[in-house]
């Protein structure tokens, strides 16, 4: 298929970062995985409450966050794209991971 982008591989190991935050009351872990070149390959992320809705949230946020940027979505792309507040910080969760990555 023409103007199909390939999903870059990961290799088997890579750099790897925890954040821990709190947002909107609760707490937030997020792990990053990192090209060998330094770019964010890939997020996991738990609200530290196993089971909750919010916590099934931030994994799913996490892998569609991934599978952009394996498909060369730069993060800063995705930073910007998220839902912000009225003093441009992030309104979400997600927002503050990725800000928090982006430093």
């Amino acid at each position: 298929m023409r103007g199909k982008k390939l999903r870059e591989r990961l290799s088997n190991l890579r750099l790897c970062e925890t954040v821990e935050f709190r947002h909107g009351g609760f707490n937030f872990a997020v792990s990053a995985g990192r090209y060998r070149d330094g770019r964010l390959s890939e997020i996991f992320m738990s609200a530290r409450k196993p089971g909750s809705p919010i916590d099934d949230l931030c994994r799913d946020s996490a892998i569609l966050i991934s599978l952009a940027l394996q498909f060369g979505c730069p993060a800063e792309t995705l930073l910007h794209a998220v839902t912000k507040n009225h003093d441009g910080s992030p309104a979400t969760a997600t927002g503050v991971a990725l800000d928090q990555l982006c430093k």
